[in-house]
């Protein structure tokens, strides 16, 4: 998922507001640039973030579930691959079943399969029901949680 970030940081910073937690072991350069904020581990203000995100690009575990579930936030979510039992697969599919502005892509497939086009949809679907949230900021935010 870092990789995903990386590799589509230009297009998704011309519009959107990305805070990026990136996990502390970390293989790829992450360099601060306007519009985004690579953090490593969010230890402060984590509910705050979800809240106030128009989307949030994630894995599936069940305490990131709960919470999305809670904020009612739009979502993509993407499974971790190598969980016991193939469990956040099954989480997020449950997950996505419930909520119309979720969506789920596996990590194999990110690179190819998670475009502008789906990103923008949902934003598209969370602002038509924004009377639910409100979001003073001019320019959307997606939270991109690196969870394990």
């Amino acid at each position: 998922m870092n990789t995903w970030v990386q590799n589509n940081k230009n297009w998704l910073t011309k519009n959107y507001d990305i805070t990026h937690q990136y996990g502390g072991k970390n293989t790829i350069t992450i360099e601060k640039q306007e519009n985004y904020h690579p953090i490593a581990f969010i230890q402060e203000n984590y509910a705050q973030i979800l809240a106030e995100a128009d989307i949030v690009i994630a894995r599936s575990g069940a305490n990131t579930l709960a919470e999305l579930g809670h904020f009612n936030t739009s979502c993509i979510l993407v499974p971790y691959p190598y969980a016991a039992g193939n469990h956040q697969q099954h989480n997020a599919q449950e997950f996505i079943e419930q909520n119309e502005r979720s969506l789920m892509i596996l990590d194999k497939n990110i690179e190819k399969d998670l475009k502008k086009e789906q990103i923008e949809k949902l934003i598209s679907k969370t602002n038509s029901s924004e009377s639910q949230k409100q979001n003073n900021s001019p320019v959307n935010t997606i939270q991109h949680s690196f969870l394990k």
